[in-house]
């Protein structure tokens, strides 16, 4: 199924001109009670591998994948403040179009740093970690101009970053390490360095989820996807439960928070990695690709909230 031009806004100013409200603003509005529609689904026709964050760039998506040459493996007892080995892998950031179609594959990482996370646009550039594929790792954070796809070193980090959102309002960069247990931010000068030291972690004070792709909501307001598992003598195996989390930037605190109760086929809840949330006419656009491999789709959903 091809979707209208409506529902695929050829750019972000097409897609603003939708609506006098931000992404916040409509999100608050969205409760367990709203309908979700799924209206399209759409097969990558490539190898995705590992995926993990997910934008919109105009008429292209940008996708953040690993793939793993070897899982990581856990030690039988804690080698300094590690669990696990670092396992082998590449980094990629994948640019593809509304059909699918592979256009860039750009590879990311060096050495044991090449687990790529949750990324975001800062209306110029993506900003993308890659860390160890273990807790406390080091990082990477990348700055890609979207139309060159050249990586550019921002910093290194002494923490797994898993994901990255940017906070255009404040010219914030804010980060989550693994499980998004901590929160750093770092602030961003107009030529897009980044000059200071993080702040201190800010413990994330959400716990029914786990920060896995986070973005710019507007209204110094971030809104982050993600799941948690939850064991249960009644489940026989984890019960994987997905949500999404509008954050304030000024605390790091959670203003409006909403169970994801959608799973792709495959039984993964759709907020298991990659997700992307937009304004659209009547209300928003969700797209989510929770599925690895071969078997990744992207699955587009309307909320209609009038």
């Amino acid at each position: 199924m091809t979707l209208c031009l409506m529902l695929w806004p050829g750019n972000s100013s097409v897609r603003a001109q939708s609506s006098n409200e931000s992404l916040a603003a409509r999100f608050r509005k969205v409760t367990p009670e709203s309908r979700w529609e799924l209206i399209d689904t759409i097969r990558l026709g490539f190898n995705a591998h590992h995926t993990q964050g997910l934008v919109r760039v105009g008429e292209d998506f940008f996708l953040t994948a690993v793939e793993v040459k070897r899982w990581p493996k856990k030690y039988g007892q804690m080698k300094g403040k590690f669990d696990r080995d670092t396992g082998e892998g590449i980094g990629h950031l994948f640019r593809f179009n509304r059909d699918g179609v592979l256009l860039e594959d750009l590879r990311l990482g060096e050495g044991s740093i090449y687990h790529p996370g949750g990324l975001d646009f800062d209306g110029s550039a993506l900003w993308v970690p890659v860390c160890e594929y273990r807790p406390y790792g080091p990082s990477i954070v990348y700055r890609i101009e979207a139309g060159k796809m050249k990586a550019e070193k921002a910093f290194e980090f002494d923490d797994a970053l898993g994901a990255l959102a940017f906070d255009k309002t404040t010219h914030t960069l804010l980060g989550g390490n693994w499980g998004s247990r901590g929160l750093y931010r770092w602030q961003v000068a107009g030529n897009g360095k980044v000059e200071n030291a993080a702040s201190p972690a800010t413990p994330n004070p959400s716990f029914y989820i786990d920060y896995q792709d986070c973005h710019d909501a507007g209204e110094g307001m971030l809104l982050c996807s993600g799941l948690r598992n939850y064991a249960g003598a009644d489940f026989g195996k984890p019960y994987p439960m997905g949500g999404l989390d509008l954050i304030s930037t000024a605390d790091l605190r959670p203003v409006h928070q909403l169970p994801v109760t959608l799973w792709a086929p495959s039984g993964r809840v759709m907020t298991s990695n990659p997700a992307w949330i937009e304004v659209s006419p009547h209300g928003l656009l969700a797209y989510f690709i929770p599925d690895d491999d071969e078997q990744a789709i992207l699955y587009v959903y309307e909320i209609k909230l009038r």
